[in-house]
């Protein structure tokens, strides 16, 4: 650690200086509920204290909005839920768009499918889905058009 940092928090000895390395392990093994002091020392180490607070409560706040999600998508099958932190830019920005890319790249599929099979259940085989080779999806969208197409060939 720099000299400069060590004189800032009062030297390797300091209570301030060890809280600030527990707390960064903490963190560090995934802890977002560890917190500073940040009303005790110098200006410079209480506006450390109070970012790193920031920080830590930044990331469980994701933490929580990406468990909210999960819980109203796969245990309550809201699947137009999303997710969002509110005030977020960059790429605190990003994780939540990816969350819901993901929540609409597989529901969208789905999605499709129920239709055409609702259309063929109402008699409509003209009713049609793009295939998509490369993943899981085709096979999901060629086994649910199947009977479609046995159907279009049979009536």
């Amino acid at each position: 650690m720099s000299s400069a940092v060590e004189q800032d928090f009062g030297g390797r000895g300091d209570p301030q200086l060890r809280a600030l390395r527990a707390a960064l392990k903490a963190a560090v093994n995934r802890d977002l509920s560890v917190r500073l002091p940040s009303n005790a020392g110098s200006t410079s180490t209480r506006e450390i204290a109070s970012n790193f607070n920031r920080l830590l409560a930044l990331n469980a706040e994701m933490a929580n909005e990406i468990t909210r999600v999960e819980q109203a998508v796969r245990g309550e099958g809201r699947m137009s839920e999303i997710a969002s932190l509110l005030g977020a830019t960059g790429s605190w920005l990003l994780v939540p768009q990816s969350v819901n890319a993901l929540i609409n790249g597989l529901v969208q599929p789905s999605t499709e499918v129920a239709g055409v099979i609702s259309a063929v259940a109402e008699g409509d085989l003209t009713q049609k889905m793009a295939l998509e080779s490369r993943d899981s999806r085709s096979r999901v969208s060629s086994s649910a058009l199947a009977p479609q197409s046995t159907l279009w060939l049979t009536s």
